[in-house]
């Protein structure tokens, strides 16, 4: 199921950067989460009423959870997103039966959808897909046209890319048919070579081990935009054994702009000015800016410690930008920020 945040207007292709010149728009990136929950409802308690489940999930735009194990006909409540559920058929018959083929049949379905969706635009793949990869290279290295005798407008050359990591080194089947569907799709694995994960993090934690099985996937050309991935710890009393996946990505999506009278606005740059160090240091002593940096933690992945060490300047930046913003009033528009779910 996809939650996103509400009153946002996303371009297609063909629209390109054209829009109403009358109604402003407001650039932002998007943040997205990805989590197997392993049932919304458990123990008897929801888990969308648990301030740590909605902690967890609410920083993001764009929220994917897997398994929830609702149907259609149980509408689910966020405030301020949207709901859009896509649920699996569910059989008819109460024995589960697997087959050798399943995985092969599954990943072939998910090959059409991409051949059909790359006609439109870039490919961006999340979810458990229960397949251990192990370190196997998901580009063709030193790839070139030189030895055929064909244009280069015939075979996309694969990009040299950074050697992908990963903690898990096991490899199975399905594992090696993920890894053959990156190859012929040019497709692309996030995890183990994007800043927030240059290792490769476990995602599944159970009484079997520990493994990689959740995966971010995304066409080459749009790896460029994602800003960062990150594997969050895992934690046993919000998912049965999954950890959340997230990641935020360059876009160029715009937010409606709902006309506000007499409303103070923020200029899109902040001079540094003789007081400017002052303020910073004030700033950092905001309950919010205290709250961050109290959860830092120097034992946590580099990675790990160079995104959140982003997220205390960056808030205490905006503080100190909220206080020296001018105060005379003024008939621009500002916009919402209502989330979608």
């Amino acid at each position: 199921m996809c939650h996103s945040k509400a009153n946002r207007s996303v371009p297609s292709r063909s629209q390109g950067n054209a829009c109403n010149s009358s109604k402003p728009k407001v650039k932002k990136d998007l943040k997205f989460c990805f989590w197997n929950v392993g049932g919304i409802v458990h123990g008897g308690m929801n888990k969308l009423d648990d301030d740590m489940f909605l902690s967890e999930i609410k920083a993001y735009d764009i929220i994917l959870l897997a398994e929830t194990h609702i149907g259609y006909n149980t509408p689910l409540s966020i405030d301020g997103y949207k709901y859009y559920p896509v649920c699996r058929p569910i059989s008819g018959n109460a024995q589960s039966i697997y087959t050798k083929n399943l995985s092969t049949d599954i990943l072939q379905l998910l090959e059409k959808d991409i051949l059909h969706f790359k006609s439109k635009g870039d490919v961006l793949l999340c979810g458990d897909f229960n397949a251990r990869c192990g370190n196997l290279l998901d580009f063709v290295s030193s790839d070139s046209t030189d030895h055929l005798p064909i244009s280069n407008d015939n075979y996309p050359v694969d990009f040299n890319l950074n050697v992908r990591n990963s903690r898990d080194t096991t490899v199975d089947t399905r594992g090696k048919e993920l890894i053959e569907l990156c190859l012929g799709n040019q497709i692309r694995l996030l995890n183990g070579r994007t800043l927030g994960d240059s290792l490769g993090k476990y995602t599944c934690y159970n009484h079997m081990g520990t493994s990689v099985v959740d995966y971010l996937l995304a066409s080459d050309s749009l790896m460029q935009n994602i800003l960062y991935f990150n594997v969050s710890t895992f934690n046993p009393t919000l998912s049965d054994c999954h950890c959340k996946l997230s990641w935020k990505i360059l876009s160029h999506h715009f937010l409606d702009i709902i006309p506000q009278p007499n409303s103070k606005v923020m200029g899109s740059k902040f001079k540094w000015q003789e007081n400017s160090p002052q303020a910073f240091q004030l700033a950092l002593q905001d309950k919010d800016s205290k709250n961050l940096i109290s959860h830092f933690d120097t034992s946590s992945d580099i990675n790990e410690l160079a995104v959140k060490l982003n997220e205390i300047l960056l808030t205490a930046s905006k503080k100190m930008f909220e206080a020296s913003f001018s105060t005379e009033k003024s008939s621009r528009k500002i916009y919402t920020n209502k989330k979608v779910f």
